[in-house]
């Protein structure tokens, strides 16, 4: 962050990626890293958070063995980011500062070794609003910072390499003495939005940017009732003074009677007064959320606006827990997903029972032993006065609006689709929000799954099909691959003695095998009824392992053509149906099994050269005549 050593989490070599100022040598000045200011700018700008214009480094003074200049540069009242917002979850500040050095821990030798490599690396902070209700909601919100990181291309945000790391902190608060649960139906409204941002994407991907409101609103109109989505247009509510109606506002939608949709068609975008009269607008029609939407910018923009009134620690309408939080604990050494997960439900039933017997929560820092599924006390926590900050006199302060490479509309202009976009767009496509999600966080998955989209020009029909042949049929046959590749190099290594590899966490240099071009081939015979399911999965799986001819000749090289007339059909289904008696009896008796049975007799007869839905039905019309 402030020299020039070398950044690698791959290092495993202890003290190789060191230097003087990341060492805290004497007489050492510290060097502002350009790139990483504008990174943590980068993502303020995806978040929707405020950037700083007046920025400052601090001196955060405390002692540990794995902080070489005894206080740690940060930021503290200045920092690079402030507000925003993540998967609905409010974020408080994101800040730039430098990471640690690393503890080794040799419990045989008795010993702790300190490993400087980590020392001086670039390392953000995002702090969130505490607005998370369970360990579910904090694994999400974990999972999507993560994804982020991935698509901004700004971390690789590995968690077994120290890349990405979770501190949680964790406070039980009492409401009439009960404490609230957390559910479905947050203000947030993270479903309704989701469902609402991809039909709204549909819309501009369809119509471009050259309409007035009037023909975005007459769209959304259509869109939704034909979804049948409950919504009101130009629905009117009290304009409120000293709680007295003195006028009228004409809501542009209020869809499903939560959220207030304001449609632009700006070329300038959606401006700061349009937030906050959309603010004011959904404080007056006490309404959970408002969402401007303007389809005249290239890339559909959109803003999403919270209630205020709505308490931000509520948990559901009209149920408000306490506003005053209980004793917080904060919870390190979170190195995974899952682990976050259980150290924070733990937490909560831990602090509860404490609460419950009538004792007091103590405010400090708790490790998580995976071993035992528990916390564990570490130290007790400091207040931020304890950390005596002061600004870092070796370090200038920096006016922002002076540098261009930190200008807004620059970065806004470099951001790429962001995971939430991507995922709204699938889902305008029909698609289900598993196979979604998979697109979304599997990238080159995701890459695949876009040649299709522009191949068939966007035809829900054809996507749908493509999209459950890749989730199910085409990702086992990767995950098999994959698991057989780290088999292999794990059992080379260990024979070699080497140690073996740290799998990355990033998901986007999957090998998929086969080409997109083939795959819609496949496709394309099956939805023209050409080749059953069944010739369809074989020859994905044959195309997947290198299979270089063409699918329609391999389809007819092999007989995987449907070649059975509705005639032929009925005379096998007869036979078969006539040489298994017992199983027919079986099935009229109501054993489902036994269908399955039969239908699989006619397919090995037709060597899986029909549709096994088709003769499935075929079948029982037959047996019940």
């Amino acid at each position: 962050m402030f020299c020039n050593s070398k950044n690698d989490a791959d290092e495993t070599r202890p003290n190789v990626n060191v230097c003087p100022v990341c060492l805290a040598h004497p007489g050492t000045l510290p060097v502002i890293n350009r790139e990483a200011v504008a990174h943590v700018q980068k993502v303020g700008v995806a978040v929707g958070g405020e950037l700083a214009d007046y920025t400052e480094f601090d001196r955060k003074n405390y002692f540990y063995p794995d902080l070489p200049k005894g206080y740690q540069i940060s930021q503290y009242e200045y920092p690079l980011v402030s507000g925003g917002e993540l998967l609905g979850i409010a974020l408080t500040r994101i800040h730039l500062e430098e990471d640690t050095a690393s503890s080794v821990h040799d419990e045989k030798k008795g010993m702790t070794l300190i490993d400087f490599n980590r020392a001086g690396v670039p390392l953000m902070e995002l702090v969130t609003e505490p607005v998370m209700h369970s360990a579910k909601e904090a694994g999400a919100f974990a999972r999507e910072l993560q994804l982020l990181m991935w698509y901004l291309d700004v971390s690789e945000a590995n968690m077994e390499k120290g890349e990405l790391r979770i501190e949680a902190n964790v406070s039980v608060a009492h409401s009439n003495d009960k404490l609230i649960p957390a559910n479905k139906t947050r203000i947030v409204l993270k479903d309704e939005s989701y469902k609402l941002m991809g039909l709204l994407f549909k819309i501009h991907n369809e119509l471009g940017t050259t309409y007035k409101e009037k023909n975005y609103q007459d769209a959304i109109a259509a869109v939704l009732e034909k979804q049948h989505i409950p919504y009101e247009r130009e629905k009117p509510f009290g304009v409120m003074m000293d709680g007295e109606k003195v006028s009228d506002f004409y809501a542009d939608f209020l869809v499903d009677r939560s959220i207030l949709l304001e449609v632009k068609a700006r070329k300038e975008g959606i401006s700061g007064e349009n937030i906050r009269q959309t603010l004011r607008y959904i404080k007056s029609a006490n309404t959970p959320l408002g969402i401007i939407v303007n389809f005249r910018k290239q890339q559909l923009e959109y803003k999403r606006i919270v209630n205020p009134t709505f308490d931000k620690n509520s948990v559901s309408f009209g149920v408000h827990s306490s506003t005053k939080l209980g004793t917080k604990v904060e919870v390190k050494n979170l190195n995974s997903f899952n682990a976050m997960e259980r150290a924070v439900a733990y937490e909560i039933k831990r602090q509860t029972e404490l609460l419950e017997r009538g004792e007091k929560v103590v405010q400090e820092t708790r490790g998580w032993d995976e071993a035992k599924q528990a916390t564990f006390s570490q130290r007790v926590k400091e207040g931020s006065a304890d950390y005596r900050y002061f600004p870092d006199p070796d370090l200038p302060s920096l006016k922002l609006s002076e540098q261009s490479n930190y200008s807004e509309s620059a970065l806004k202009k470099s951001l790429p689709e962001l995971p939430w976009e991507r995922r709204a767009r699938y889902l305008s496509l029909g698609l289900k929000p598993e196979d979604a999600e998979l697109f979304v966080r599997q990238t080159a998955i995701g890459n695949f799954m876009d040649e299709l989209s522009s191949a068939y020009k966007g035809d829900p029909r054809s996507l749908q099909l493509a999209a459950n042949y890749i989730a199910n049929d085409l990702m086992n046959i990767i995950r098999l691959r994959e698991a057989s590749t780290r088999q292999a190099r794990d059992t080379s290594k260990r024979d070699s003695g080497e140690q073996s590899d740290i799998p990355s966490s990033r998901m986007n240099e999957t090998s998929i095998g086969i080409s997109a071009v083939d795959f819609k081939s496949i496709i394309d015979m099956l939805l023209a009824s050409k080749i059953s399911s069944r010739s369809a999965k074989d020859m994905i799986a044959v195309f997947a392992a290198g299979e270089k001819e063409e699918p329609m000749h391999y389809a007819e090289h092999h007989g995987l053509f449907q070649t059975a007339t509705e005639d032929d059909l009925s005379r096998l289904i007869e036979k078969v149906i006539a040489e298994h008696p017992a199983v027919v009896e079986d099935y009229r008796r109501g054993k489902e099994p036994a269908l399955e049975y039969l239908v699989g007799q006619a397919m090995r007869v037709l060597r899986g050269a029909a549709d096994a839905a088709a003769l499935r039905e075929k079948m029982k019309k037959t047996i019940r005549k």
